[in-house]
């Protein structure tokens, strides 16, 4: 199963956490995983440090907090069930990686601001998923073919009024980073195969329906984290590299936490 395109959840299944006894972290050095890239243009290798070090700032204005303690009808059993449906939805329209994670955040950041009653949040979660395909500039998924999809649900009616609703909700600001934008960087810092690529994002969009990892967890560290948890699923001589230390800006007891949390699948 390939993420370049599309991203597969699988079946779910139990992965123990991590044991404490293993061999200590091989001394390292740091690789420059842009200088291969220098003369591609739309690598902006003069701008990628800055840029990330933007991401960063701006991940902390869009933290999701607990608003499940505001929230009187849905519960986190709730928000998984729809939230899982949602991967479903974006696998059988063949959406970019980066539109589940914005919609979802999208959606998250809507619950944040307004009480939404449980027969409701599919169509919440289907039209945040539905503003995220449309802000994406490279999507290739037309959104009539969307609406043809969704109306089994719900009319294209009551899609474009809770996309008014929730646009105005979030004051149309749609720049959100989420896990997708470091999890591109990050995995190029692992200078990862196919193999870890892929348990990389199965373990990221696994996050997703995690509700208290993503209100205990910036964007950054769930996809550093995941990294972590690849490296050791895969079993991996070096979990953490000065490399993915360097460039993802954490130490390897920064991520422990979040990475247990991921393998519990």
């Amino acid at each position: 199963m390939e993420f370049k395109k599309r991203s597969i959840l699988g079946p779910r299944r139990r992965i123990f956490a991590v044991k404490q006894h293993r061999k200590p972290l091989v001394v390292d050095s740091v690789v420059d995983i842009d200088k291969k890239d220098i003369k591609n243009p739309l690598a902006v290798v003069e701008y990628v440090e800055d840029l990330y070090k933007f991401y960063k700032l701006a991940e902390t204005s869009s933290q999701i907090g607990d608003y499940m303690s505001v929230q009187t009808e849905i519960d986190e059993d709730t928000r998984m069930s729809v939230v899982g449906c949602l991967v479903q939805f974006h696998i059988k329209l063949n959406l970019a990686t980066e539109v589940l994670f914005l919609g979802i955040h999208i959606l998250d950041r809507y619950l944040c601001m307004n009480l939404v009653a449980r027969k409701e949040l599919p169509l919440v979660g289907l039209t945040a998923l539905l503003i995220a395909n449309k802000y994406e500039d490279d999507s290739k998924t037309p959104v009539e073919e969307y609406f043809n999809m969704a109306d089994e649900f719900y009319s294209k009616k009551d899609i474009l009024d809770m996309e008014k609703l929730i646009l105005r909700k979030l004051g149309w600001t749609l720049a959100f980073p989420t896990a997708y934008h470091f999890l591109v960087r990050f995995i190029k810092a692992a200078e990862a195969d196919k193999e870890m690529e892929n348990t990389i994002f199965l373990l990221a969009v696994s996050s997703l329906m995690q509700y208290e990892v993503i209100k205990s967890y910036p964007p950054s560290i769930i996809a550093a984290s995941s990294v972590y948890a690849a490296n050791w699923i895969l079993k991996k001589t070096t979990l953490w590299s000065a490399t993915l230390q360097h460039y993802t800006g954490f130490c390897e007891s920064q991520v422990m936490e979040c990475s247990k949390r991921l393998m519990k699948i």
